[in-house]
């Protein structure tokens, strides 16, 4: 059996029963939600967008500048904060090195 107690979920290996409370399946719908949301604000913004790495409720995508500013990006991401209830966020530059 393995047990994960974040998640008070367990998982029997011989019958292949899988046990979780609802909550965990309504967290997780919730936040893939507004993870989408999110990505499909910026897209419309942007044009496009790469998604580089995702995990839980973290994500670091990659847009195309097209005469944008970056503070126009933090002014997008800043207007979302509220709809799609972001803590944290950070905004980059690529560099050549």
């Amino acid at each position: 059996m393995i047990d994960d107690p974040e998640y008070d979920f367990a998982m029997t290996d011989s019958k292949q029963e899988i046990e979780c409370p609802a909550t965990f399946f309504a967290e997780k719908l919730y936040t893939q939600r507004h993870l989408h949301g999110i990505l499909k604000e910026v897209c419309k913004q942007f044009g496009w967008l790469e998604l580089l790495e995702k995990y839980g409720n973290y994500m670091r995508i990659r847009v195309s500048r097209q005469e944008k500013t970056i503070g126009q990006m933090f002014g997008l991401i800043d207007d979302l904060k509220k709809d799609f209830q972001i803590d944290n966020y950070s905004v980059s530059q690529t560099t050549l090195e």
